[in-house]
């Protein structure tokens, strides 16, 4: 009987791509192989970038309760809300939008199969009226 164990194929994130997703325009973020940490000061983004790969994974996207959990209140933060870039202006709770105009948003995550090579998988929102 042989002990060795044979690596089983899987899905490993290698990149994720951002457009128009909350206050990020547009970025690209290339994983290691391996493990991956987010660090940062708050509101360095870390639970923006993990939210958008929430909404590709998952396909949940009412939000509430869902979004920006690392928060210490409870977040009410919603899918428009990240798609117009809300941000607040004020200690007053006065918040104001990036986008105002028609504006589409895409997130796109590369998945690196480790026997075959990459995939891709993403969401597109177009929140215009027409």
């Amino acid at each position: 009987m042989s002990l060795t164990k044979t690596k089983q194929p899987f899905l490993a994130l290698s990149k994720i791509c951002l457009n128009n997703w909350h206050y990020i325009d547009q970025k690209v973020l290339s994983f290691n192989d391996g493990i991956n940490f987010f660090t940062g000061h708050s509101g360095s983004g870390k639970s923006t970038v993990i939210d958008a790969m929430q909404i590709v994974l998952y396909a949940n996207t009412d939000g509430r309760g869902f979004f920006n959990k690392a928060a210490a209140d409870d977040s009410d933060r919603s899918l428009i809300e990240y798609l117009r870039g809300m941000i607040n202006i004020g200690e007053d709770n006065r918040f104001s939008y990036l986008r105002n105009q028609n504006f589409s948003s895409t997130i796109a995550l590369e998945l690196k199969r480790t026997d075959t090579g990459p995939a891709s998988w993403g969401r597109v929102a177009d929140p215009s009226p027409n």
